[in-house]
């Protein structure tokens, strides 16, 4: 009765690792069949940060008179950030819909100039922008770094 006990568990268990197994070999699937997505929209995420940082700082420092046109350009960029669903759900930085829609009310309540003068220093979620933001540096750097050892392998004696 124990030796039947002992086969059944060993066959549960068995059972159990193959179910965990096609799980992690299905996420394992997943995460590799949106990589390429991710780094599409990490790339798009760059560029509309930069250009919201352009847009504010050019505001701060008095390079651009329309405050509604430059706050109107930085929420356009915010909203297509937004759009980047696939980055926002699996960055590691903390960067998801509510912190773009805490940015973008942030630069709704702009009314005043003083307001305006520091609008990207007191930008919500800054920080959390700034390192979803170089995290392409560090990929690039990592890619050019296994594209050289490629080309030239290390020799081991």
């Amino acid at each position: 009765m124990e030796r039947a006990n002992r086969r059944r568990h060993r066959k549960s268990s068995h059972s159990e690792n193959r179910v965990l197994s096609d799980k992690d070999t299905l996420a394992d699937i997943e995460e590799i069949s949106l990589r390429p997505k991710y780094l599409e929209q990490l790339v798009e995420f760059r560029e509309l940060f930069e250009d919201i940082g352009h847009q504010l700082s050019a505001l701060e420092s008095g390079s651009i008179h329309s405050e509604d046109v430059a706050l109107s350009c930085s929420n356009k960029c915010f909203n297509r950030i937004s759009r980047l669903r696939v980055l926002l759900a699996r960055n590691q930085h903390g960067v998801d819909s509510s912190a773009i829609t805490k940015a973008i009310a942030y630069l709704h309540a702009l009314n005043s100039p003083s307001d305006i003068s520091d609008a990207l220093a007191k930008l919500p979620h800054k920080e959390q922008f700034q390192a979803l933001s170089l995290t392409l540096n560090g990929i690039t750097g990592v890619q050019d770094f296994l594209d050289n050892l490629d080309e030239d392998p290390i020799a081991i004696d």
